[in-house]
């Protein structure tokens, strides 16, 4: 019959052959990750860092086009570079025509919008100007036009969704019923065995919105007319190691759900890159109650917009299907 003593010891040894099982299976996607994610800019310069510098410079600026009231020459750094890498990456081989036509489209764009100051515009070269492509740049419309496919077909309904942003106007009050109704459809959203692992919190107090929205950071202009931050997570207890990747899977089809039933009850929205670093993970357990176990996977802005609200709307030019398709 075993002691007490042998119990534990067999306890002990179980949990440290798991703590290494544990080690090995994060160890891998650790490796793949330093292995495969693109490296700073700055540290190599090749196709695929121009590419994705241009396509993030491409929607800052495509952002800050989405203004109501824009400033003259906003953002002259950040074209600046885009310019540059535009012309660098023109001289590649293998180049990416979407890429090329996003840039340069978002370049004239650029121009067009600040065409009174002639002396400070960016000139494009005359063998880039043919990858002009009109589908950048923002568009304004009503709260009608915006929500008037809501009750048409999953197509027509799929793509008049786009990130409402509401910029330089607050959010009208949300009712918490309402958000609570836009979440009651997303748990429709599958989930790693049923497990229904993700949780919201629901933030409508404006003086938390304004801190959440300075921690998270990348909302300048707009997080802080929320009219509500929903912060989508995951109960990490629920899974087992090897199934490391699943809690923010089960995160991304739980949001996109949530996104289609906050289009449907006519609120805007916009995801927020949940990816916080330890410093802003921190700072925001200091301003909300989140537990150790959960993982952010992103954040939601939401508005209620008023009825006489003009929308201004990043148009977000997208690839064609056969440019993301591989078929074996």
């Amino acid at each position: 019959m075993m002691n007490l003593r042998n119990i534990t010891l067999i306890k002990k040894n179980r949990k440290f052959k798991y703590s290494r099982y544990v080690k090995k299976q994060l160890e891998y996607d650790v490796n793949k990750y330093l292995n495969q994610y693109t490296t700073p800019l700055s540290l190599e310069k090749n196709k695929t860092t121009l590419e994705r510098e241009i396509m993030v410079l491409s929607h800052t600026l495509e952002k800050g086009l989405s203004h109501k009231e824009i400033k003259p020459l906003f953002g002259y750094k950040v074209m600046t570079q885009l310019c540059e890498y535009i012309k660098e990456y023109s001289q590649t081989t293998g180049l990416d025509e979407y890429i090329l036509s996003l840039g340069v489209s978002i370049w004239m764009e650029y121009n067009k919008v600040n065409s009174n100051l002639n002396d400070k515009l960016f000139e494009i070269p005359e063998h880039l100007k043919k990858y002009c492509n009109s589908e950048v740049g923002a568009f304004e419309t009503s709260k009608d036009n915006y929500f008037k496919y809501i009750n048409s077909n999953f197509e027509s309904f799929s793509n008049s969704r786009r990130s409402v942003r509401l910029f330089d106007t607050k959010s009208d009050e949300i009712p918490l019923e309402l958000i609570k109704k836009a979440i009651g459809l997303a748990i429709n959203a599958p989930s790693a065995c049923n497990r229904q692992a993700v949780r919201v919190q629901i933030i409508t107090d404006k003086e938390l919105i304004n801190k959440i929205s300075s921690i998270q950071g990348g909302n300048r202009g707009f997080g802080e007319n929320s009219g509500a931050l929903l912060i989508i997570k995951s109960n990490l207890n629920y899974y087992y190691p090897n199934e490391r990747r699943i809690p923010m899977f089960d995160c991304g089809l739980f949001t996109m759900n949530l996104l289609y039933a906050l289009h449907f009850y006519q609120l805007g929205a916009c995801v927020l890159n949940g990816s916080l670093s330890e410093e802003q993970e921190i700072n925001l357990k200091n301003v909300v109650n989140i537990n150790d176990n959960e993982i952010i996977a992103s954040i939601l802005s939401v508005v209620n917009i008023p009825d006489d609200e003009t929308i201004k709307i990043a148009c977000s030019f997208r690839r064609k299907p056969d440019d993301i398709i591989d078929i074996n």
